[in-house]
């Protein structure tokens, strides 16, 4: 289970998660779960925190966070912007690398 938390500041934003990992059932170990991309040019800064899934978190993490950068930058700047590009980079990385799920009727 994943303990993550968020705190929004009057000067910042506060980020926290714990730190233990399971591959399965069996496997336990310590890495993060939180990653954090800066941008110098105009003083940006992006923090993400996931669960789930090791392998998943692992190979997007960095990216989501260059995706919300990028989006932060587009004129004029809006909190939809960067929503709509995560919206986007998801959708195509579960296109690409989640299995399909079964049809159904009713999801």
């Amino acid at each position: 289970m994943t303990i993550a938390l968020g705190i929004l500041a009057t000067d910042g934003v506060v980020l926290a998660a714990d730190t233990e990992i399971s591959t399965n059932e069996d496997l336990k170990g310590i890495d993060t779960k939180i990653v954090g991309v800066a941008q110098q040019e105009y003083g940006n800064v992006v923090g993400v925190a996931g669960a789930g899934s090791l392998g998943y978190f692992q190979s997007l993490r960095v990216k989501v966070a260059l995706v919300a950068l990028q989006n932060m930058c587009k004129e004029p700047f809006c909190d939809s912007n960067v929503e709509q590009g995560i919206e986007e980079f998801m959708l195509n990385f579960h296109a690409k690398h989640v299995v399909p799920y079964p049809p159904c009727q009713h999801r």
